[in-house]
């Protein structure tokens, strides 16, 4: 059975001075970047999961905009399991 897989990358990243942690980078590469190698060999569907401020088209994923963003990732987490629909497994993890 193929997973999709879906990396949270919305948040407000207060307590990381409101930049954007997603695209912070380690080692030269981003988190969600590093996140997305990781999975990469389990799911070969990776879509990432933001808000409507943020915009990862430089990065080549597929991004679905969070429809419940004021539930913080349990929002997110129902955006990706509404995209998978009743008869495809889902693997949601954040980004950091």
């Amino acid at each position: 059975m193929k997973i999709q897989g879906y990396i949270l990358t919305g948040g407000k990243s207060k307590r990381f001075g409101h930049e954007d942690k997603a695209l912070a980078t380690l080692g030269g590469v981003s988190l969600v970047e590093r996140v997305a190698k990781s999975i990469q060999p389990h799911c070969p569907s990776i879509h990432l999961v933001r808000s409507s401020q943020q915009n990862y088209d430089h990065l080549g994923y597929p991004t679905l905009v969070d429809r419940l963003p004021e539930l913080g990732p349990l929002g997110g987490i129902e955006t990706a399991l509404n995209h998978a629909g009743p008869h495809q497994w889902a693997f949601v993890c954040a980004c950091d």
